[in-house]
C-alpha cells in the first residue's frame, strides 16, 4: 500500500468512526430506544459485515487470525454435575481463586475462570486478548461455548462475559444465560460499585471529594456514573431473586442485599522467614496500586519525616510486579495499606499472610461486619492520616507487642481468606456439600524455610556465625561472644548434614535452599546486611548460600561494601594440607597411600589456605595445630559446657578399668593403629576395651559415665571437642599431641595440656603406667577438668574474638 493510499484509508476510517462509532454525534442524537436496538441489529448481521463495521468504527483494530485461533483453544470442559464459569475480570487473580476455591471445597463442582488480558496478569484458566474480546467472531463462539457447556456463571464487576455482544455491561446477556438454562450470580470487586458521592458521606478523608482538580474530578464523575449504573444492575438483579456478592465488606454499603465473599490468598506463597521488628530502624513499606485511592499523598510526607528522624526506614514504591511486591512484603516490618477508603482488600491480606504488621484505615463498620460474619477480629492496626505517626511510634517503642500483632495475621488469613470461607459462601449459589478442610490440599506446599532468628536490635554489636556449626562450635562461639563481650548479640546458623549429627544452633537450614535456591541466598544476603554488624565465617564456606556458584569471595565484597565487619574461623579439614601434615606428624593419616581422597583434600586445602592468607581481616583457628597452616591466625579455643559434662563418682576403682574409644572417623583418629593393641590388653584382662561406633552426640555423656580412660586420637597430633568433653567429664584422656601443640597451649594459656601423651608405639606402656599409679592418673583427670573450665568454657574464645568484635 502506498503512503497516499494509506493516508486516504486512515482518513476514511476516521470519518467512519466519527459517523457510526460509539462516541459519534449521530449516535448521541438518536433516541434512547433506537440506541438500545443497535446492538440487537448488529448481532443479526453476518459476522464478516459486523467485523468490517467494528473495524471502521474503531471498536476493534484488525485482529489477526492467529490471535483468533489461539482464543479458540478454550479450557477443557469439566465433567462434574455443576460446572461453573467465572469471569471476565480476574482482578488480583481473584476470579481464578474464587473459582478454584469452590472446586476444591465443594463436592460435585468444577470451575473455570477467564480474564481479558490487561497490564497486570494473574493466573487464570483462559485469557483473551482485548481485541479478540471485542471481535464478533469470538463473541459468538464464546457464547456457544459457555451456554453449551456450563451450568453456572459468576459474572465479575458487571462486565460482559461475551464482550460487548449484548452491551457494555453484563445486563444484556443475563437473559441469554438464563434462557440457556444457566444459573447466574454477580460479584462486585470494588470501584465498579463504590459510589463516590456516598463514599464521601461515609468517610472523612474520602478521595472522591470534588476539589477543583480537573483531572481528578473527571475520574470521579466517570466512577460515579459507572458505579450508579452497576449498583442499579445489582439491585434489579437481586430484586428479581438473583444472588449478588461483594469482595470486601464495605461494598455492602452500596449493595445491601449482597453477601460478602472474602478475597482469597495463598497463605503459603506469602509466608515469610524474615523476623519482624528485628531491625534497629523498622522497615515500613507502602506499595499503592493507586496512590489517590490509598491516601498516599496524605501519609507519604509524614512517613518521610519519621524516616528523616531515624525512627523508621521508609520505602514508598510504585509499579512493582506481583513477585516484587511479595518479596517487599516478606522482608518488611510494617506494611501501610490505605488510609482513605475504610476497608481492607487483597493487598492487606497478602501482607497479613506474610506475617507483617499492617496499618490501615479499616473503620468500625467493616470490623463489625467481619466480626459478625466470622467471629474474628481484623488484625490490622487502625490508623488515619492524622494518627499514623503516633501509631507507628508506639509500635516501634513496643516491638514485642508489635510482633504479637503480626503473629495474628497468618492465622486470620488461614481462617478467613484461604478459600474455605469463600467457597462456603459461594456454595449457596452452586450447591453441593462442603468437603472437610483436612481433605483439601493447600494452594502451594507449606513453607519449609524456618524463621530467621532475631538479634537484639538495640545491641551495638550484632554477630552472625555460620554456616558450618561443626560439633556445635559455631553456636558455642556465638554464645560465648554474647555472654562475655559487652554489647554483643550473637546468632548462629548451620546447614543440616545428617539427622544423626544435630547440634544446637539458632538457625538450621536444609541443604537444598542453601545449595540451590537463589531466593533463599539473596534474602540471606539482605538479612545479614540489614540486621548484623559482624559476620564470623566458618570453614571458608559462604554464609549466603552457594547460588550463584563460586560465591564465597563475592559475598565478602558485597557485605563489606554494606559496612559489615568480616572474619574467618576454620575447623580443621578445610585447611589441613596433607603434604604439610605429613611433615609435622609421623602418624599422619595422610601417609595412607590407599586413601584416594588425599589429592582432593590437598587441592582444596591449599586453595582455602591461599584464600585466607589473602584475606584482609582477622582469621581464627579452632585447634592449635592449624597454626602450622595459617601462622598469622589466632587460636580461638573450642567451647564445651563443663556443667553439662560433669559426672559424679571416682574413676579407676575397678580392677579392670573401662577404656573407651569413640572416634567420629577411625581413619582420621588413628583407630586402626591402636585397636589391635587395646583388644590384646582386653584379652589379657588388663582393661575392658569398649570400641564405640556410630555414636550420637547426645549419647556420649552416657558413654563416658562408665569410662575410666578415654582414648582420643593418635594420628592428627592435636586435640579438639571430643577430648575437651572427656576431660570435662573427669576422665583420664590419652592422645597424641605434637610438641608444637603443647608449646602453643602452654604459651597461650599458661597451663600445661593435661592430655596424657601416647602414640601408637607407646600407648600400651603408657596405659600400664597409669594403672600402676592410679592416684597420679586421678590427679591428671582432675587437672583435665580444671583445664577445660579455664580454657574451653567460652571465656578465652570470647577474648580471642574481642578485638574483631570491638574494632
Amino acid at each position: 500500500m502506498s503512503d497516499t493510499t494509506a493516508r486516504v484509508s486512515a482518513a476514511a476510517s476516521k470519518k467512519a468512526r466519527a459517523l457510526v462509532g460509539p462516541q459519534s454525534p449521530l449516535r448521541a442524537a438518536m433516541p434512547e430506544s433506537v440506541r438500545r436496538r443497535i446492538p440487537g441489529a448488529r448481532r443479526r448481521l453476518p459476522t464478516r459485515i459486523v467485523a468490517a463495521i467494528d473495524q471502521l468504527s474503531g471498536q476493534n483494530s484488525s485482529v489477526s487470525r492467529s490471535l483468533l485461533a489461539a482464543a479458540a483453544k478454550r479450557p477443557e470442559v469439566p465433567s462434574s454435575p455443576v460446572r461453573l464459569w467465572v469471569g471476565p475480570a480476574n482482578f488480583a487473580g481473584q476470579g481464578w481463586l474464587w473459582a478454584h476455591s469452590v472446586e476444591r471445597h465443594v463436592e460435585g463442582v468444577q470451575a473455570r475462570a477467564m480474564a481479558v488480558r490487561g497490564p497486570l496478569r494473574f493466573r487464570v484458566d483462559y485469557e483473551v486478548d482485548p481485541d479478540v474480546y471485542r471481535h464478533i467472531e469470538w463473541q459468538r463462539a464464546q457464547e456457544a461455548y459457555v451456554t453449551g457447556n456450563y451450568t453456572h456463571a459468576l459474572i465479575e464487576a458487571e462486565r460482559p462475559l461475551f464482550g460487548p455482544l449484548y452491551g457494555r455491561t453484563c445486563e444484556g446477556e443475563i437473559a441469554r444465560l438464563k434462557a440457556a438454562g444457566m444459573q447466574v450470580a454477580l460479584i462486585s470487586h470494588g470501584s465498579d460499585l463504590r459510589i463516590p458521592s456516598k463514599h464521601v458521606e461515609l468517610h472523612p478523608s474520602s478521595p472522591f471529594r470534588i476539589t477543583g482538580d480537573e483531572e481528578a474530578d473527571k475520574v470521579t464523575r466517570v466512577l460515579q456514573a459507572r458505579a450508579e449504573k452497576n449498583a442499579a444492575i445489582l439491585a434489579d438483579f437481586a430484586a428479581a431473586g438473583g444472588q449478588t456478592f461483594v469482595s470486601t465488606p464495605d461494598l455492602l454499603d452500596y449493595a445491601p442485599n449482597a453477601t460478602w465473599v472474602p478475597g482469597v490468598v495463598d497463605s503459603n506463597l506469602w509466608a515469610s522467614d524474615w523476623p519482624v521488628m528485628a531491625r534497629r530502624r523498622p522497615r515500613v513499606v507502602h506499595v499503592p496500586s493507586n496512590g489517590r485511592l490509598k491516601g498516599s499523598e496524605l501519609v507519604d510526607p509524614i512517613l518521610r519525616q519519621l524516616d528523616a528522624q531515624g525512627v523508621i526506614e521508609y520505602q514508598s514504591l510504585r509499579q512493582l510486579s506481583h513477585p516484587e511486591i511479595r518479596r517487599c512484603y516478606q522482608e518488611a516490618d510494617i506494611v501501610l495499606d490505605q488510609f482513605v477508603m475504610g476497608l481492607y482488600g487483597v493487598a492487606a491480606v497478602e501482607a497479613l499472610a506474610a506475617g507483617r504488621i499492617v496499618i490501615a484505615y479499616v473503620g468500625d463498620t467493616v470490623r463489625a461486619r467481619v466480626r459478625e460474619a466470622s467471629g474474628l477480629e481484623v488484625p490490622i492496626v487502625e490508623a488515619t492520616p492524622e494518627t499514623v505517626a503516633e501509631v507507628i511510634r508506639d509500635l516501634v517503642e513496643n516491638p514485642e507487642r508489635a510482633r504479637e500483632i503480626a503473629a495474628r495475621g497468618p492465622e486470620f488469613v488461614r481462617a478467613l481468606h484461604d478459600g474455605t470461607f469463600s467457597a462456603k459462601v459461594l456454595s449457596a449459589f452452586t450447591g453441593g456439600e462442603l468437603a472437610r478442610t483436612s481433605e483439601v490440599e493447600p494452594w502451594s506446599p507449606p513453607p519449609t524455610l524456618p524463621m530467621r532468628p532475631e538479634p537484639d536490635r538495640d545491641a551495638p554489636i550484632r554477630l552472625w556465625v555460620g554456616p558450618s556449626n561443626f560439633a556445635g562450635q559455631g553456636h558455642a562461639w556465638a554464645q560465648a561472644a554474647q555472654a562475655h563481650v559487652d554489647g554483643v548479640s550473637a546468632r548462629s546458623m548451620g546447614v543440616r548434614r545428617r539427622e544423626r549429627l544435630l547440634f544446637p544452633t539458632d538457625y538450621e537450614i536444609e541443604p537444598h535452599p542453601y545449595n540451590r535456591m537463589p531466593v533463599w541466598c539473596m534474602r540471606q544476603e539482605r538479612y545479614l546486611i540489614d540486621l548484623y554488624t559482624h559476620v564470623l565465617i566458618e570453614a571458608a564456606r559462604p554464609v549466603t548460600g552457594r547460588v550463584p556458584a563460586a560465591r564465597s569471595e563475592a559475598e565478602e565484597d558485597t557485605m563489606r561494601e554494606a559496612g559489615l565487619h568480616l572474619a574467618h574461623i576454620v575447623h580443621g579439614t578445610e585447611v589441613r594440607v596433607p603434604s604439610i601434615h605429613q611433615e609435622t606428624t609421623p602418624w599422619s593419616p595422610f601417609h595412607d597411600t590407599t586413601w584416594d581422597l588425599i589429592p582432593t583434600y590437598e587441592q582444596n586445602a591449599r586453595a582455602v589456605v591461599a584464600r585466607l592468607r589473602r584475606f584482609d581481616g582477622p582469621v581464627f583457628v579452632s585447634t592449635p595445630d592449624l597454626l602450622d597452616m595459617l601462622p598469622d591466625a589466632t587460636w580461638c579455643p573450642v567451647v564445651v559446657d563443663p556443667q553439662k559434662w560433669a559426672l559424679e563418682g571416682q574413676i579407676l576403682q575397678r580392677e579392670r578399668p573401662v577404656v573407651v574409644h569413640a572416634p567420629s572417623s577411625g581413619r582420621i583418629k588413628g583407630s586402626t593403629l591402636i585397636d589391635p593393641l587395646m583388644e590384646r590388653l582386653d584379652a589379657e584382662g588388663v582393661i575392658e576395651y569398649r570400641r564405640l561406633r556410630d555414636m550420637l552426640p547426645s549419647q556420649m555423656p552416657l558413654a563416658y559415665r562408665d569410662a575410666d580412660i578415654v582414648l582420643d586420637q593418635f594420628a592428627l597430633g592435636s586435640y579438639g571437642v571430643a577430648a575437651c568433653e572427656a576431660m570435662a567429664a573427669g576422665r583420664v584422656v590419652l592422645g597424641h599431641n605434637t610438641d608444637s601443640v603443647r608449646e602453643r597451649v602452654q604459651t597461650g594459656t599458661g597451663m600445661e595440656l593435661p592430655i596424657v601423651e601416647a602414640t601408637p608405639e607407646s600407648i600400651v606402656e603408657v596405659l600400664r603406667g597409669l594403672l600402676a599409679d592410679r592416684d597420679g592418673a586421678r590427679a591428671r583427670a582432675e587437672a583435665g577438668r580444671q583445664f577445660v573450665a579455664q580454657v574451653h568454657d567460652g571465656r578465652r574464645s570470647a577474648d580471642a574474638l574481642r578485638g574483631f568484635l570491638t574494632s
